[in-house]
C-alpha cells in the first residue's frame, strides 16, 4: 500500500513538473513577446523624437526669416518706401504659405501613418517643385550672403508622392 501511494505521488510529482515545464515555456514566450513589443516601441519611440526634430529644424527655418524680416520691419519702418514694404510683405506672405504649406504635409504625413491615407505617388514635375522651395529659404539665403544656383531642365519628371518629395527636398536644402 505504502509502495503504490509512494508510486501515485511520484506520478503526480512527474505531471507536476511537465506541467510546471509547460507554464514555464509558455512564460519564456510571452515574455520574449513583450521584449519584442518593448523593442517595437523604442525604435517607434527614436523615429517620433527623430521626425519631431526634422519638424521642427523644417520650421524653424522659413519661422526664422518671418521673425527676422518683420523685427527689421519694426525697428526700421520709417527707413522703407511703400515699394520696399510691399516687396518685404510679399516675401513674408509666401514664406508663411510656404509654412502653412509644411503644416498641411504634416497632417497629411500622420494621416499616412495611422493608416488614414494611403501613399499616392504621381509623376511629378521637378522644377517648380525645387523653385517654390528655394523661395521658401530665399530670406535665409539672403540673410546668410549665400548663393544658391540650381539646375533643373523643365522636362524633369520624378514619380513620386508630393508630399514626401517636398519633405526631402526641404531637408535637403535646410541641412545645406
Amino acid at each position: 500500500m505504502d509502495m503504490t501511494a509512494s508510486t501515485a505521488q511520484y506520478h503526480k510529482i512527474l505531471e507536476l513538473q511537465k506541467l510546471s515545464k509547460v507554464e514555464i515555456k509558455k512564460r519564456e514566450k510571452a515574455q520574449k513577446a513583450l521584449m519584442k513589443e518593448r523593442s517595437e516601441l523604442q525604435e517607434a519611440n527614436a523615429a517620433k523624437d527623430k521626425f519631431f526634430s526634422i519638424l521642427a529644424h523644417d520650421l524653424r527655418g522659413p519661422l526664422g526669416g518671418l521673425m527676422s524680416m518683420s523685427e527689421t520691419m519694426l525697428d526700421d519702418f520709417e527707413m522703407f518706401d511703400k515699394s520696399d514694404l510691399k516687396d518685404i510683405i510679399r516675401i513674408m506672405h509666401h514664406s508663411s504659405t510656404q509654412v502653412f504649406g509644411l503644416l498641411k504635409n504634416l497632417l497629411t504625413w500622420s494621416r499616412l501613418n495611422t493608416g488614414r491615407m494611403e501613399f499616392n505617388p504621381s509623376r511629378i514635375r521637378l522644377k517648380p517643385v525645387i523653385t517654390d522651395l528655394v523661395t521658401l529659404f530665399q530670406t535665409q539665403i539672403v540673410r546668410k550672403e549665400l548663393t544658391l544656383e540650381t539646375t533643373c531642365s523643365d522636362e524633369v519628371l520624378v514619380y513620386a508622392d508630393q508630399a514626401m518629395l517636398e519633405t526631402v527636398l526641404r531637408n535637403l536644402l535646410s541641412n545645406a
